[in-house]
């Protein structure tokens, strides 16, 4: 973390030539501003992504559960590509959220360490004011006709620890479902046709990564062109340091990782020599 002036930010420009960006929004919108009288370089940046999740009936629903749960509390959901927002189709929506439920409970609060098993154990939350938000947005929902599957409360040890938390039957009058939520919060509402799933996963700001859940080739093609995310990944997530990562909308511009990243990194010249 950098505290950042114009001077330092001149400093950088002159001793590394650019900078790297993986930040939140205000920050993203700030340095610019800060960069614009100097001769930095901003290269590449990723930002959160408020990933909508889209589950449709014919998945295979018990493994699309134990993934989507996986991700979502993996480092108490503070990765920018964890699934925030999961939109599920109505004719499965109650079994969806008792599955969800059920792996849930397994979860424990700890270091990560403190536990046989690390996979079954969620971290602190970054901050004392990241905790209030997150406790902020579940008091927000449930004024408004959210359902606490479980969770909802801080956890009765030292550390800024939120019990893993499901909300059910949330819409999009609810912050949860406005704002990227960056901690073990999971938002969970129900859709009837893919058309709509699609409007209400594109209904944000962001757009870093989508993942969708169906054995439909056809809703396959379609998620790929319709989700607004530089990362659509269909049945599973996968992450490597070969493909590209990277979002748009306000996700960020540029990628990462993947050859695609050079890009940025490399200055092309135009050389022509005149035969004489």
């Amino acid at each position: 973390m950098v505290q950042y002036s114009a001077t330092s930010i001149k400093r950088f420009s002159l001793e590394l030539g650019g900078v790297y960006m993986c930040s939140c929004v205000c920050v993203f919108r700030h340095l610019p501003q800060r960069a614009a009288h100097s001769p930095l370089l901003l290269l590449p940046c990723v930002i959160p992504g408020d990933a909508p999740v889209l589950v449709f009936a014919d998945c295979d629903l018990e493994a699309a559960v134990a993934d989507i749960v996986g991700l979502k509390f993996a480092n108490a959901g503070q990765i920018c590509v964890s699934p925030n927002r999961v939109l599920v189709e109505q004719s499965i929506y109650e079994q969806f959220i008792a599955l969800v439920a059920e792996k849930a409970k397994v979860y424990t609060c700890g270091a990560g360490t403190d536990e046989r098993d690390a996979a079954a154990v969620v971290q602190p939350v970054v901050s004392e004011a990241s905790l209030a938000r997150l406790l902020g947005y579940v008091t927000d929902a449930v004024d408004r006709g959210a359902r606490v599957v479980c969770g909802g409360a801080r956890i009765d040890r030292p550390g800024t620890f939120l019990a893993p938390t499901v909300l059910a039957d949330v819409h999009g009058e609810m912050l949860c479902t406005q704002e990227e939520l960056f901690g073990p919060l999971m938002t969970i509402r129900p859709f009837v046709s893919r058309e709509e799933a699609f409007v209400a996963a594109n209904n944000t700001d962001f757009g870093l990564s989508g993942y969708v859940y169906t054995t439909s080739l056809e809703t396959m093609l379609v998620a790929e062109k319709s989700l607004l995310c530089g990362n659509v990944l269909i049945n599973g997530a996968h992450y490597s340091i070969e493909l590209p990562h990277g979002g748009l909308k306000q996700s960020g511009y540029g990628k990462d990782i993947s050859h695609f990243s050079m890009r940025d990194y490399y200055d092309v010249k135009r050389i022509t020599i005149k035969r004489t």
